[in-house]
């Protein structure tokens, strides 16, 4: 029995149906607009070759983002092992796919807890730090990129976008740094049993704190791999538009798994993608077709295999059944 989450029932609640409920709504709007014969056409002469490229840059950003939470959690006094922190992001994307409002991170927590019996509220504390690294540097990646596509002239509706998203970035940048110096008054202002579990979140956060070139070059790198993906993607399908301008339309996509509306922003993602890719004057087959087959690969092929982790892996993380560093571990929250 898994203990704090269990992602069955998660699965199974009215707000998860609901959310997918609403995910394939906004997948049926958007296909039928297409033209199923361009869009079968687009897929048969599809290039096998640059295809298999754009999954092997997708998934490469896995080992970087393992290495970076192990960096983050050495930094809080944890020694682990990369190749189990990649288990359990691949479980966690895995989360994230099945369940909306980023599930995922939580059950990231949780099995961090059970392999290495660290404080969940700790370890949250590490992954809220490490997701204002990565929308940090997403927003400045897709200012770059925006700048470049463009050349200087960006929209006013997707300016007035951008500026918002920075003020939210802004904020939480100073949210986060302001837990550094003043955390722990906050602390002292709240229930003893409340007062305990932030105490452990400021910790894990505060600690994170650390090694910023490192986990700064580690956070462009795998966003940069993102967004090569969908350009190996392009490629495999012939277009000829400019890398930065892919990179661009990728990067302005994922931000739309950051919105806890949907698993993994599932429809979200495609019609933004779609959307954008008709604004660079694409025909709607091509960029139905090109959403498709990006979505085969951050977010289908991440159901088989973050599934077939979860499988490999399940009974390790099983109340009195853990293994390793984290055998016999209390698996209450701690």
């Amino acid at each position: 029995m898994e203990v704090g989450i269990n992602l069955r029932e998660k699965f199974f609640s009215w707000r998860t149906l609901a959310s997918f409920g609403l995910a394939f709504a906004l997948i049926y709007l958007m296909v039928t607009r297409m033209e199923p014969d361009r869009v079968w056409s687009a897929l048969k002469n599809t290039q096998p070759g640059w295809y298999a490229t754009a999954f092997l840059a997708y998934y490469t950003a896995f080992p970087l983002r393992a290495l970076r939470f192990r960096l983050m959690l050495k930094n809080n006094g944890l020694a682990t092992k990369t190749p189990d922190l990649l288990n359990i992001l691949l479980i966690s994307w895995f989360a994230n796919c099945l369940v909306p409002a980023k599930i995922g991170d939580l059950y990231r927590g949780y099995l961090v807890k059970v392999r290495y019996c660290l404080s969940l509220p700790k370890t949250i504390g590490v992954i809220f730090v490490e997701r204002v690294y990565d929308l940090f540097i997403l927003y400045l990646l897709i200012g770059a990129t925006g700048i470049a596509s463009f050349q200087g002239r960006i929209p006013g509706k997707l300016m007035l976008v951008m500026e918002t998203g920075f003020i939210v970035i802004l904020i939480l940048i100073i949210l986060t740094f302001g837990l550094k110096r003043f955390g722990q008054r906050v602390a002292r202002l709240l229930p003893v049993k409340f007062a305990e579990l932030y105490s452990k979140f400021h910790t894990g956060a505060v600690d994170s704190l650390q090694d910023h070139g490192p986990v700064a070059l580690f956070t462009v790198g795998i966003w940069l791999l993102e967004g090569m993906s969908f350009f190996f993607v392009c490629r495999a399908m012939g277009l000829g538009m400019p890398a930065v301008t892919v990179v661009f339309i990728a990067l302005v996509s994922a931000l739309m798994t950051a919105l806890p509306v949907t698993p993994a922003g599932l429809g979200l993602v495609e019609a933004t993608k779609v959307g954008v890719l008709l604004f660079f004057g694409q025909s709607e087959g091509v960029a139905v077709t090109a959403a498709i087959l990006d979505r085969i690969i951050n977010y289908w092929s991440l159901l088989v295999l973050g599934f077939a982790v979860y499988l490999k892996t399940g009974r390790t993380y099983k109340r009195g059944g853990v293994t390793g560093e984290g055998a016999g571990c209390d698996t209450d929250l701690q």
